[in-house]
């Protein structure tokens, strides 16, 4: 059978062009593979890094628990909830009165009057009229970053603060820690702040 050369030419370029979408056909799938096994591996590494994080460590092969969230939450008694007020009235107190300024000398034991006892309002009113804006600028910030129970009656709390203060004396910084010891006293469901002591 003799073909002319037009004819061979058409076969020619016919099979060419099925070699190169066979080639192309083969590329794809290879190519498809190996992004499935890319995201397999991905995968397993996600996995892994939630398995390994700080939140929560999972053990392969093993169930966790699961627990019930329909639980009651055990609820505080009376008295750890005096005990909790007793803390953070503690804190707040020493923040306030270790917190001024020279500029507006007072302030901070003005802010104390509803957290004292008559008392102790006796106390800092007298110091109040007694202060005048100083020559010199001195400032102190205080943030009381943990409190804890001494002793614990029914109308009386001691307890221990631990503070970072930070100082500026005419520009010139200095921050340290100070404890402090705070006398409360009970009013009704609250806490008033009878005295307090830097240690």
């Amino acid at each position: 059978m003799n073909l002319t050369l037009r004819a061979r030419i058409f076969i020619i370029i016919s099979l060419a062009v099925l070699i190169i979408l066979a080639i192309s056909i083969t590329l794809a799938v290879i190519s498809k593979k190996n992004q499935a096994v890319e995201n397999a591996i991905v995968e397993n590494q996600t996995n892994t890094d939630l398995m390994q994080s700080d939140e929560i460590t999972v053990i392969p092969g093993i169930q966790p628990t699961v627990v019930n969230s329909d639980l009651p939450i055990k609820q505080q008694t009376t008295e750890e909830k005096m005990r909790s007020a007793a803390e953070n009235i503690a804190k707040i107190f020493t923040e306030r009165y270790g917190s001024y300024s020279t500029d507006n000398p007072g302030q901070n034991l003005k802010d104390l009057e509803s957290l004292s006892t008559p008392d102790l309002w006796t106390v800092l009113k007298g110091k109040i009229e007694t202060m005048t804006v100083g020559k010199e600028f001195i400032s102190m910030t205080t943030r009381a970053f943990s409190a804890s129970i001494i002793s614990f009656e029914t109308d009386k709390a001691i307890v221990k603060t631990v503070s970072t203060k930070e100082e500026n004396k005419s520009g010139v910084l200095r921050e340290f820690n100070q404890e402090a010891e705070v006398t409360l006293l009970r009013n009704g469901d609250n806490w008033l702040v009878d005295d307090l002591k830097w240690k």
